[in-house]
């Protein structure tokens, strides 16, 4: 009997050791799991997550009170001073358009809705194209629509590259009214 109970007795103990080993192996095995699952597991965002910018509600169209042709030049100074490229330039008919390229402004311009986690928003700047049509009222007035299409364009931050080309997401961006109303401020001096 004395046998026996040694026998038990160190078969307890291993098996408090044993747990005791599990018990401080355990949170590092857990760690470990939840590491390499964020590491080479799927993104826990999603495009399906994403939220499509607003419309922004502000005034396209504006009244200058001044004569087409101060206005006129003062369009053509600011596209010059901000190097736009400019895609038509009609005095006649009132029509300016640029080239679809990088805009003078900043990211509060544009609406890109909200980004899911995983993507960021690409940082080449804001990309679109400006259109305006300005018409003469009367000698004192002219009337100055400004439409600004705006193309956000976000990348996936976890596998920004397939092949030797950059993985992206495109669409279309609601404009804020921000760079409306600068270049209607540089226009009314």
């Amino acid at each position: 009997m004395l046998v026996t109970f040694k026998t038990q007795q160190f078969s307890e103990n291993h098996n408090l050791n044993h747990m005791k080993s599990i018990q401080r192996f355990l949170p590092f095995l857990l760690f470990t799991i939840v590491v390499l699952n964020g590491c080479f597991g799927p993104h826990s965002g999603s495009m399906s997550d994403f939220k499509r910018p607003i419309k922004h509600n502000f005034e396209r169209k504006s009244i200058i009170i001044s004569g087409y042709d101060k206005v006129w030049s003062n369009l053509v100074s600011w596209f010059s001073e901000s190097n736009t490229s400019l895609k038509l330039l009609e005095k006649e008919s009132g029509y300016i358009k640029t080239e679809f390229a990088q805009i003078r402004g900043d990211s509060a311009d544009c609406d890109c809705g909200v980004v899911p986690y995983g993507y960021e928003r690409n940082g080449n700047g804001i990309m679109g194209e400006i259109t305006i049509n300005v018409q003469q009222i009367d000698n004192q007035h002219t009337s100055v629509t400004i439409t600004i299409t705006y193309i956000c364009d976000i990348i996936d931050s976890f596998e920004p590259w397939v092949g030797n080309k950059m993985k992206t997401v495109d669409f279309n961006g609601e404009s804020t009214g921000g760079l409306e109303r600068r270049i209607i401020q540089a226009i009314s001096k």
